[in-house]
């Protein structure tokens, strides 16, 4: 079955896909602009393109990767039968499958029928903008019966500027084409040069490869050593932050009981230095009270004995008459108290 990148023109087309000959020259002019307008394909369609110039005998599915056999359906898009063993003995299969994975085959036929109807209508609009300047500026004129002659020179200008356009076009496109060109042929000299220098230095390129794969993989083997001796140094070195940690715990514990026995030592300093200041002042005082008791007993003078036995004799005489005294004093008031009572 032939491929569909084979067919170049709008009348080769339609035998192949079914489509008309209007969709089909639109299909093959958007083909090539897929990349600008489809940016949502993944890049396979292309691809598969490419594969089907070189391949012989693609399968029927191959054929519809190509998404132009899809659109044939127009009652109904049929879905792509990818089970059958048929399909699977295609050998371009594979390779399909490896650059577009084939499974949202439904996104990319929509993102391509969305790029062609994207383009169509940029198309359409300058159609319609085009007819509408021609109906504007000639069709009103040739309408008027009196603007015959006006109407035949604006037509002369009209296809005159719109000669000049697409002369200017072509040759825009054909300086373009000629750049394109040369700069194919650049990219394909560059391209064999680069083939060529490939081919010779692909020997030397891979010793070097092989000699570099060598010393990074001692290196690997180097590193992966360190981090063996790093990853022991680090748990040698955890379990000495443990110990320490533990060791400074303890350490503020003790050091907190001892601030608490200091404190506590440091108030009963402070009441024994207050009861030594008062024991100071007491002893002050007692040395002066006993100063004082030395001065008098160093002045103190007894009496005679005899003296003292007289004066003890007569103060024991004078209580004696102190009491018969008060004795008759007090029956002295009873005695008046009575006559008090008998005048009244």
């Amino acid at each position: 079955m032939p491929s569909i990148f084979q067919y170049r023109n709008s009348q080769e087309l339609p035998a192949l896909t079914g489509l008309s000959a209007d969709l089909s020259s639109v299909c093959l002019s958007s083909l090539s602009r897929t990349s600008a307008y489809a940016p949502n394909l993944p890049g396979c369609i292309p691809a598969a393109g490419s594969l089907l110039l070189h391949h012989d005998q693609p399968c029927a599915v191959c054929q519809d990767l190509l998404l132009f056999r899809v659109l044939r359906s127009s009652q109904g898009r049929r879905n792509l039968s990818l089970h059958t063993s048929g399909h699977l003995q295609c050998p371009l299969f594979p390779k399909l499958l490896e650059l577009g994975k084939l499974a949202p085959l439904d996104s990319y036929v929509t993102s391509f029928l969305q790029a062609v109807i994207q383009e169509t209508d940029i198309w359409w609009t300058d159609v319609k903008k085009a007819i509408s300047e021609f109906e504007k500026d000639i069709v009103s004129t040739i309408s008027n019966k009196k603007g015959s002659i006006i109407a035949s020179e604006k037509l002369l200008r009209y296809l005159e500027e719109k000669n000049h356009q697409r002369d200017l076009m072509k040759e825009k496109l054909r300086l373009e084409n000629s750049f394109l060109k040369g700069y194919k042929k650049k990219l394909q000299q560059q391209l064999r040069q680069k083939e060529q220098m490939g081919d010779t230095l692909r020997g030397v390129h891979s010793q070097q490869l092989q000699v570099t794969k060598e010393q990074y993989e001692e290196k690997i083997e180097q590193k992966n050593e360190e981090l063996q001796q790093l990853k022991l140094t680090l748990g040698k070195t955890v379990q000495i932050l443990n110990f320490r940690k533990k060791k400074l715990q303890n350490t503020m514990e003790t050091s907190t009981s001892l601030m608490k026995d200091i404190s506590q030592r440091m108030e009963l300093l402070e009441k024994i230095e207050r009861e030594t200041t008062l024991v100071e002042e007491q002893r002050a005082k007692a040395k002066s009270l006993d100063r004082w008791l030395q001065k008098q007993l160093s002045d103190y003078s007894t009496p005679p004995v005899m003296s003292y036995v007289q004066t003890a004799m007569a103060v024991t005489d004078l209580e004696k008459s102190i009491k018969a005294w008060q004795r008759r004093a007090e029956i002295a008031e009873v005695s008046e108290a009575e006559l008090d009572a008998c005048g009244t």
